[in-house]
């Protein structure tokens, strides 16, 4: 790159930060990032629930809990949900204690009075069309506490690749800009980097959210954008 070219690009801030250093130390090439981004609707929703249990004795809590549990996948299973759209998260048994006022004069450890169970199971809901039904059966079978609600991308890469390509094509096209500028041309690749990959976070509604949503109030996935940035060099051509 001739140097009043280079010098008139660096002061018009139009290199990117890898390209001075590159020029500085006499090599010949351009290198430049590019940036790509594509939109996908999620095509599952993941819910969890909860059922709670208590108890002045551990196995009888227990015993309620699982039932209720068990109830719940039978449910679950009759409206068409397999083995692998059902995983159990959680399951505690915890001891409660007596109450004691602050100013109470006895001492000694406190007495357990009770147990509490808590039996969690994450669905997965593949079909998005039958969301409100699957919340409605949540709640009507027993479910106590209905969580939270996300939905998700099950296979991303297609929406990555396309934006993998939207970024290749970026990089070339700063890169044509910046040679053009300098008065030279692109030549042949030499290097080519994925630097960064942002899928997005499952969107999360919480149980305030899912508050009286059922099969007549429809919840609405949206959309997600997906983005990938690469580093491209390029050789400067004569």
């Amino acid at each position: 790159m001739r140097a009043s070219a280079l010098a008139v690009l660096l002061a018009a801030g139009l290199l990117p930060p890898a390209a001075p250093a590159a020029a500085v130390e006499g090599a010949r090439y351009i290198e430049v990032r590019g940036e790509g981004r594509a939109r996908a609707a999620p095509d599952v929703a993941e819910v969890r629930v909860a059922v709670l249990a208590r108890g002045r004795e551990a196995r009888a809590a227990l015993a309620e809990a699982s039932g209720e549990m068990r109830t719940l996948l039978d449910r679950l299973r009759a409206a068409g949900l397999t083995g692998r759209d059902l995983r159990t998260t959680r399951a505690d048994v915890t001891p409660e204690y007596e109450r004691r006022e602050r100013t109470s004069p006895e001492s000694g450890p406190l007495r357990i009075v009770g147990y509490r169970v808590v039996q969690e199971l994450r669905v997965t809901i593949r079909d998005l069309e039958r969301l409100g039904e699957i919340l409605d059966l949540l709640t009507a079978a027993g479910g106590d506490r209905v969580q939270a609600l996300r939905f998700r991308l099950d296979d991303s890469e297609p929406a990555l690749d396309s934006a993998r390509r939207r970024a290749v094509a970026d990089a070339r096209r700063r890169a044509e800009l910046y040679a053009a500028e300098a008065g030279v041309r692109v030549g042949r690749l030499l290097l080519l980097r994925e630097e960064t990959v942002a899928a997005p976070s499952p969107r999360v509604l919480r149980a305030a959210e899912l508050t009286g949503r059922g099969a007549g109030v429809p919840v609405e996935p949206g959309e997600d954008e997906l983005r990938v940035g690469v580093v491209a060099r390029f050789e400067i051509g004569e």
